[in-house]
């Protein structure tokens, strides 16, 4: 191993999952050499280095921690990153894919901007690896001064982040009571206190499929909830109304994301019907955060939008997290889309 990786790759794994190897692959393929891969073993049931040892010359790169019993998604990536020896913090999970310039082209962008946290573009694709669009389709992505537009939705796909390690220490660690939500939580505090790097290429793919992470809907929804209702609890007790409103807003937005997904997810027609009652409730309690009425539907205008824009490769990724896309024929997205 490298004396000094200028990279250090945190890969979280809860078991022998079908895609490790592959996503073990492309990091093995990176241009750049100088990284280093800390697996955090987050209570697999079996050894996690059968899979490490396949890929040729990569085993001696890499430390294989923790064991013993599962934590939160945050806890187990804010442990590994104490355990980082690089200067930059890199997040790979052992369904999804790198290109082989990834690390290559964000240390070179870093590096150019001295950014705190780059991210990229990538491809959303199925249990089989096939395109169902860009990231950048779904939400649109931004630069520079990003912490409002980020507490809108959260644009930032892991697995293109790369993070300066320092920057982490100063304002991290990963909140270890969050598992869905923990990265999203992180951002916003680098977004906050600095300027964020985009490219618009797309250097990973993110893999949408059943059973995964964050097909844990609900779950997912109520932490980042409880975590714009912290947020607008802190900005108010400051004094601060304008993030107090924004937050408000954001909490609207997130209410009637959650209302369509509930439906769009909820299967057959039976279930949808079921589903309306809670969507119904999902979607008052919108218009009631966004501060009524008028300022509902003015937020709700702006919610519709960004709907409408991203909704071919939203209407994928439900169907992929329901198990639906093996007999669709999507054909690949054109890569100018």
């Amino acid at each position: 191993m490298p004396e000094a990786p200028r990279v250090s790759v945190i890969m979280v794994s809860a078991g022998r999952s079908p895609y490790l190897t592959e996503s073990l692959t492309s990091l093995a393929a990176q241009s750049f050499g100088a990284w280093e891969l800390i697996f955090w073993d987050n209570g697999c049931l079996d050894d996690p280095r059968w899979a490490v040892q396949a890929v040729e010359g990569l085993a001696h790169r890499v430390r294989v921690l923790g064991g013993g019993a599962p934590m939160s998604v945050g806890a187990a990536r804010a442990r590994a990153a104490g355990e980082a020896r690089g200067a930059y913090l890199a997040f790979l999970d052992d369904d999804d894919l790198w290109s082989a310039e990834k690390l290559e082209r964000q240390v070179a962008l870093a590096e150019r901007t001295g950014a705190g946290l780059c991210y990229a573009d990538c491809w959303i694709v199925d249990r089989e690896g096939r395109r169902l669009g860009r990231y950048a389709r779904r939400v649109r992505p931004h630069r520079g001064q990003v912490f409002e537009r980020l507490l809108l939705e959260n644009f930032i796909p892991t697995v293109t982040a790369l993070l300066r390690r320092d920057v982490y220490e100063r304002i991290g660690p990963f909140r270890d009571d969050l598992h869905v939500a923990a990265e999203y939580a992180l951002w916003l505090r680098v977004a906050r206190s600095g300027e964020v790097a985009y490219d618009a290429e797309p250097l990973a793919s993110y893999r949408v499929r059943a059973g995964s992470l964050t097909s844990a809907r609900d779950r997912a929804y109520r932490e980042v909830d409880a975590l714009y209702a912290a947020l607008g609890a802190a900005a108010a007790a400051t004094g601060d109304t304008g993030v107090a409103r924004l937050t408000a807003r954001a909490r609207a937005h997130h209410h009637w994301r959650w209302a369509l997904r509930g439906l769009a997810e909820a299967g057959g027609l039976g279930a949808r019907l079921a589903a309306v009652p809670q969507a119904c409730r999902r979607g008052a309690r919108g218009f009631l955060l966004a501060g009524g009425p008028v300022s509902g539907a003015t937020a709700l205008a702006t919610f519709a939008s960004a709907v409408v824009r991203g909704f071919p490769e939203r209407w994928r990724m439900v169907q992929a997290r329901l198990g639906m896309t093996s007999a669709s024929g999507w054909r690949e997205m054109d890569t100018a889309r």
